[in-house]
Parts: C-alpha cells; sequence; structure tokens
C-alpha cells in the first residue's frame, strides 16, 4: 500500500478464477440433470412436502434472492414520507435543508 491507499491488484467484483470455474462446472452439471429424465424420477419418488422443500433449495441457485430496501428520512429536515414524495414530484430536491 502506497500511502494508504491500495495499488495493484484485482479490481473490485473481479471474480476469483477458480470459484468462476467451479461454478460453471456446477451449473452445467445440475442444467444437464435438470433436463434429464432422472431429475423427473427422482422429483416423483418424493412426498409432496420433500418436494416442495427441495424446489425450494434449488431457488437461490436460480434466482437470487431479493434484499429490502429501507428508506431513511431522519436528518432530511422532512416530517413525512408525503412530503418527500410531494417534492420529488415537483422535481425539487427532497432532502434540501429548510429553515
Amino acid at each position: 500500500m502506497a500511502n494508504g491507499f491500495k495499488s495493484g491488484g484485482r479490481q473490485v467484483g473481479t471474480p476469483n478464477k477458480t470459484t468462476k470455474a467451479v461454478r460453471e462446472v456446477i451449473e452445467k452439471m445440475m442444467t444437464e440433470y435438470f433436463n434429464s429424465e432422472v431429475f423427473i424420477k427422482d422429483l416423483a419418488q418424493l412426498e409432496p412436502k420433500e418436494r416442495l422443500s427441495a424446489i425450494t433449495k434449488f431457488c437461490p441457485f436460480v434466482a437470487p434472492k431479493i434484499q429490502s430496501v429501507e428508506l431513511n428520512t431522519k436528518g432530511s429536515g422532512e416530517s413525512s414520507l408525503d412530503e418527500i414524495l410531494r417534492k420529488l414530484a415537483q422535481g425539487e430536491d427532497p432532502v434540501e435543508e429548510t429553515e
């Protein structure tokens, strides 16, 4: 580190090559399995509760979880969300300090 700043190395967000390769192999393997008759037979052998549990466990690998978003109006000088939305609709800056 030069003067407290990171220099060189991998850029933020760049995937690890090994991790990427492993994920690609797993993705290919799972895609082939899900598209095969073996998967249909395996799933059919499960009880409905087990089948739902299995499908639920596979979901995060297909569709990422959605995270909630929180709106923090503290420190904005506004008393309500309605006031902030009104200002946004009028093209005003909702966090502009008013005295």
